[in-house]
């Protein structure tokens, strides 16, 4: 026998050594992945990997590590490395196609599935996945050959079971899909993804509450998982139950990649329950933990503060959340939402188009029609609502959407069909028989309007819409004593209304009965003391009756209840401009500019008054471009950005603008004014005559009339 040598002993020594490190890296592993602890597990089979860079038991391991914690690419790539060190370590090769198959990638998974096949025939996960890449491309009949040949191999399979039942489903074949759900259930009662299978296609044919039925078998037989429990309580979240659902959520434990998701979907019942300040706990918490940048927690997030109105930050969260998970659909509907409601119309159909080709539902057209309906496009409008009905036969808010679009386009008779079919779905609701009445009001049948519009306040009678509606319908077909007559009788049934008295108000302020207006309205202020709009319009009363000391005294109580409130702020920059107290007016603009940025008439009105200042020209050239952009067809505007023009010397600039206003109202004296000043500078003298003596004609008394006729005089000399 041959001796070996000290350097041959301590060869295998280290062999030895190497190979039990290698071991008890993959056992603490293991242990960290009993604990659901990934983070740790990912960093022991690294390790593992170091000692030994060809294990294919190792980068296997780390695989599952980083497929438990969601990180796809990198399960990918440890298992295609697995699968590249051992090409008979089938399981590998078939975990590497299965996140192919999720990438949409069906034919590189069909080529995975078939090169475990060669080393393992009869392989049932390489079967499996080789039936569901061939699904994935259509090719449906080789599908089933493979399929049914995995199940004659292992008929007790529930797996098998659960691909027939996705092929079947692919097939639209109902029954057939739901018995394959059903085998596969009995064949293996403690196997959770029958369960889940079988629920989320319930769910999916618009079948909720079986669904639920299904999960609750499922945690019957299967109390601890994990999975049913999250589907269960987003099911019953569906089903407004959000007690049991919350109750589900919270009995699951913080670690690991299913308790961040579950604890995030619980900080959304929260939100949907109206339970802020939980939601917001449960989120800091999520993020002390170190998962504020995980999708669920970042979703979590934007529904909060969309829910808080903080519009701009959701933006941001969700701007962000679709670059890291461009293939989650509500991240994309809730962007749209949020565009929507700040206005910007187009971003938010763009978002929502992509959220429809991720997961279609009822909701996300029910809103993109809703978009179409506010930018005027009413044939979008209706085919996205179209959809929506698809999906939702009986959706109410999908319904009245089509109704309006309808209308919009002159379609009254269909538009009231589906109006009539809202009051047969919902008896109580109110919203219906108001817009029948205003269809009614377009088709002038001033009877059947206010017959709808009285319905409508049967129904909901402290709705001032509504009465409102019905007096004006009221005053075209009876007369204003008949429709100031029927907000006095709402007002007996309900005195403390303070939006009846405000209402009663302005039908008095246009009968000229100021007196009882303003005393309608300190009728209203006893009942709504803090409702800033009720001391702006009894304001309104007291400059009508030429008494501005009281209608300053009101405006600024109005200001005292809400500090930006526009009107408020607009009225009394307007009283001090026509005062004489430009200082005032500058700061009142100034502040109303601040509380609404994308309003033209603050810019417009802040940039003429330091025009009149003569003072920050360069910020009333901005104001004024501004207020141009937000309203590019308004003749003050126009007028407004000329004057800056002119006097920054840019007189042919102002010229253009200035005709502009006079052919938009050709009887305001002021655009001829200017349009007269602006072509004497472009030496035009003959054309600035007749322009000047137009303005003279229309306002003689003018501030400009005497700048005007020294002008006209030295023309004359010439």
């Amino acid at each position: 026998m041959k001796k070996l040598t000290r350097t041959s002993v301590l060869f295998i020594v280290a062999m030895i050594a190497t190979g039990c490190l290698r071991r008890d890296y993959i056992a603490r592993g293991e242990q960290a992945m009993a604990a659901e602890d990934y983070k740790t597990a990912e960093i022991y089979f690294r390790k593992a990997i170091q000692k030994a860079p060809r294990s294919d038991r190792a980068f296997y391991a780390l695989g599952t590590a980083y497929l438990k914690d969601q990180d796809y690419n990198f399960a990918y790539q440890s298992f295609a490395r697995a699968a590249e060190l051992n090409p008979r370590n089938g399981q590998a090769t078939v975990e590497a196609g299965k996140i192919l198959l999720l990438a949409n990638q069906p034919i590189r998974a069909e080529q995975q599935a078939r090169q475990a096949l060669q080393y393992e025939p009869h392989l049932l996960p390489a079967a499996l996945l080789l039936g569901e890449a061939l699904v994935a491309q259509d090719k449906t009949e080789a599908a089933r050959t493979t399929l049914e040949q995995a199940v004659r191999e292992q008929p007790k399979s529930s797996e098998a079971y659960l691909a027939l039942a996705a092929l079947e489903s692919h097939n639209r074949n109902s029954d057939q899909t739901l018995a394959n759900f059903n085998t596969a259930i009995a064949s293996d009662p403690h196997n959770p993804d029958s369960y889940v299978a079988k629920a989320q296609y319930l769910r999916s044919i618009g079948k909720l509450k079986d669904a639920i039925l299904v999960l609750r078998r499922g945690l019957q037989s299967n109390p601890s998982s994990v999975v049913l429990k999250l589907l269960l309580a987003d099911a019953l979240l569906d089903d407004r139950q959000s007690v049991e659902a919350m109750t589900l959520l919270r009995s699951i434990k913080e670690t690991g990649p299913p308790g961040t998701l579950a604890h995030a979907r619980l900080a959304i019942a929260e939100v949907e329950s109206n339970q802020l300040d939980a939601a917001s706990a449960e989120i800091s918490n999520l993020v002390d933990r170190g998962a504020g940048s995980t999708p669920d927690v970042m979703y979590a997030r934007a529904r909060l503060l969309l829910a808080q109105k903080k519009m701009a930050e959701a933006e941001h969260v969700l701007v962000d959340l679709t670059d890291v998970a461009p293939k989650f659909a509500p991240g994309f509907y809730y962007l749209g939402a949020a565009y929507a409601a700040s206005n910007d119309l187009s971003k938010a159909r763009q978002q929502l188009e992509t959220a429809i080709k991720l997961a279609p539902n009822s909701e996300m057209y029910r809103v993109l029609a809703a978009v179409d309906l506010k930018q005027g496009y009413y044939p979008g409008a209706l085919e996205a609502v179209n959809h929506a009905l698809q999906y939702s036969p009986d959706n109410i808010q999908a319904l009245l959407l089509k109704g309006d679009a309808l209308a919009e386009e002159g379609q009254y008779q269909q538009a009231e069909q589906a109006f009539r079919q809202v009051t047969k779905l919902a008896p109580q609701n109110s919203v219906a028989h108001k817009r029948l009445g205003q269809v009614a009001v377009k088709r002038n049948d001033l009877v059947s309007a206010a017959n709808e519009f009285e319905a409508a306040l049967r129904l909901d009678p402290k709705q001032s819409v509504l009465l409102n509606d019905l007096a004006l319908v009221l005053l075209k077909t009876k007369g204003k004593v008949a429709a100031e007559d029927r907000i006095r009788q709402q007002i007996k049934k309900q005195p403390e209304n303070a939006d009846f008295h405000a209402l009663l108000a302005v039908f008095l302020m246009n009968d000229h009965q100021l007196d009882q207006a303003s005393a309608e309205l300190k009728s209203a202020l006893k009942n709504d003391p803090d409702e800033p709009n009720l001391y702006f319009m009894l304001a309104r009363v007291y400059q009508t009756q030429g008494n501005t000391g009281q209608a300053d005294v009101e405006l600024k109580a109005s200001l005292a209840h809400r500090s930006n409130f526009g009107p408020a702020l607009q009225m009394l920059g307007a009283m001090a401009n026509r005062e004489g107290r430009l200082d005032e007016a500058i700061g009142y603009y100034q502040r109303l500019v601040a509380a609404a940025p994308n309003s033209a008439i603050a810019a417009n009105n802040l940039a003429y008054e330091y025009l009149r200042a003569n003072r920050n020209l360069d910020q009333a050239l901005e104001l004024a471009q501004r207020a141009r952009q937000l309203s590019p067809h308004d003749p003050h505007v126009a007028d407004t950005l000329g004057e800056v023009m002119l006097a920054r010397g840019l007189p042919e600039n102002a010229m253009q603008l200035f005709r502009e206003s006079v052919q938009a109202d050709a009887s305001a004296p002021s655009p001829h004014y200017h349009l007269g000043f602006a072509l004497l500078a472009l030496k035009q003298r003959s054309e600035a005559g007749a322009e000047l003596s137009t303005a003279l004609k229309l306002a003689p008394d003018a501030p400009e009339a005497g700048e005007a006729r020294e002008d006209l005089a030295q023309l004359a000399k010439k």
